[in-house]
């Protein structure tokens, strides 16, 4: 994972949130890198963690969710030209799985 300068936003608070200053000026890469952070920071594919309802046969979203990866990056970052590189990415399998919708993590969006 690439390594964030301090100026990139937010570390301290358990979710990174990056500044919107720094990311619109930012290259490429750390662009791409920082909503990458953010978005793991606060999502994940179910299979992690999300309990299984086997006679359902369906997660149940206790952490929120489901979310659509590429709904929930544009409503973030609706401003910046690298959004579609990012979704691209993850609709690839990259975030480490290759599921559709999302999950919430412990401390995530459900919680905030």
């Amino acid at each position: 994972m690439t390594q964030l300068p301090p100026e990139a936003g937010g570390f301290n608070s358990g979710l990174f949130e990056p500044d919107d200053d720094w990311i619109a000026s930012a290259p490429k890469e750390l662009q791409i890198a920082a909503m990458r952070r953010r978005f793991l920071d606060r999502y994940e594919d179910p299979a992690n963690e999300t309990p299984w309802d086997g006679e359902g046969k369906e997660y149940v979203f206790v952490w929120g969710g489901p979310y659509d990866p590429d709904d929930e990056i544009q409503s973030s970052f609706n401003n910046l030209s690298r959004v579609r590189d990012v979704i691209q990415q993850f609709s690839k399998g990259n975030r480490g799985g290759t599921c559709s919708s999302l999950s919430g993590v412990i401390g995530g969006p459900s919680e905030l």
